[in-house]
């Protein structure tokens, strides 16, 4: 099975009998991730929630470097609100990178080798897995049974007690 997605209208990307740890995005609006890439292609993208990491596939023809942004709310590395260090791994090799930073945005350079075939950025955070709107429902649901349970309890009570 194929899976394919753009990202941010930058580059075609797809994925092959993808893991179930792995978040498969299909639109632009939903990762927002741009980037530029020079001496190799991106063969896929994934995001990991179960590691908070963002797994790139190369095919590295040439040294060259990687320019990411990850929007704050995909991914980010923090530490009670102040930005901390993204580990960065490029097939498996902790290297060294160059960032800029935004209130919105993460910018990260990460250079490469020729045959380079992974590069993992792992931060502290990634998409939660439910979002404000989902948390919300489930709470109210859980409150409407609640006070459901509660009604049927108290019925049933005053029913025997008559």
């Amino acid at each position: 099975m194929t899976i394919g997605f753009i990202i941010s209208g930058i580059g075609y990307v797809y994925g092959e009998n993808l893991p179930d740890r792995i978040e498969r995005f299909e639109t632009s609006d939903e990762l927002g991730i741009e980037y530029n890439i020079s001496g190799a292609q991106i063969t896929d993208i994934f995001l990991s929630r179960e590691s908070n990491s963002v797994l790139i596939s190369i095919d590295a023809t040439h040294p060259g470097s990687l320019v990411i942004t990850f929007p704050r709310e995909v991914i980010d590395a923090t530490i009670d609100g102040m930005d901390e260090s993204f580990f960065i791994l490029v097939d498996g090799e902790e290297v060294d990178y160059t960032e800029t930073k935004t209130d919105i945005d993460r910018t990260l350079t990460i250079e490469f080798l020729t045959g380079t075939q992974e590069i993992e950025v792992v931060g502290t955070f990634a998409v939660p897995e439910f979002g404000t709107l989902t948390i919300l429902i489930l709470v109210i649901a859980i409150v409407s049974a609640i006070a459901i349970l509660s009604q049927s309890k108290l019925s049933t009570i005053n029913a025997i007690s008559k």
